[in-house]
């Protein structure tokens, strides 16, 4: 592979943020391009979408302790029937997978406000793994792909 195919390619799978908000349109930007690149579906798209956007955010407001830089690592892996995605950041341990579930409530107005994006994560992905590595939390969530064709699901 030449040189300036193979940065292409890990400029499209792998992509550092620094913890601020203002990253996130850096992200959308870059899963833009990968998306052209490979030619992900609609609905893949959506689900890589909504996973980054539930956990980013979560990353980037609560793993700190301090109100310095520090660099979250995001890197995605294009395997013939699914999407690996994962993050690597330097903040507190926290293993979103193993949180006890909140029971449903009865009603909207009976609801708590926020704690739902782990839900949408598990409901949106063939499987979740998380990992510490020394001082790195690792999250790793696999996406079945869709093509156009397929019907709509979780």
């Amino acid at each position: 592979m030449p040189a300036d195919a193979r940065s292409t390619n890990d400029d499209l799978l792998n992509l550092t943020i620094a913890n601020r908000a203002d990253e996130l349109r850096r992200v959308a930007d870059w899963l833009e391009r990968a998306t052209e690149h490979f030619g992900w579906s609609e609905r893949t798209v959506f689900k890589l979408d909504l996973v980054l956007n539930e956990a980013l955010p979560n990353i980037i407001s609560y793993a700190y302790a301090n109100q310095e830089i520090h660099h979250i690592r995001i890197r995605l892996e294009d395997q013939p029937d699914q999407v690996v995605l994962e993050i690597r950041d330097d903040g507190i341990a926290f293993d979103p997978f193993a949180e006890v579930r909140r029971p449903e409530a009865g009603s909207l107005a009976s609801a708590s406000i926020g704690g739902r994006g782990i839900l949408l994560i598990l409901a949106f992905s063939a499987a979740q793994e998380y990992q510490r590595i020394g001082q790195t939390n690792l999250m790793r969530v696999r996406l079945d792909k869709q093509s156009i064709n397929d019907q709509p699901s979780p």
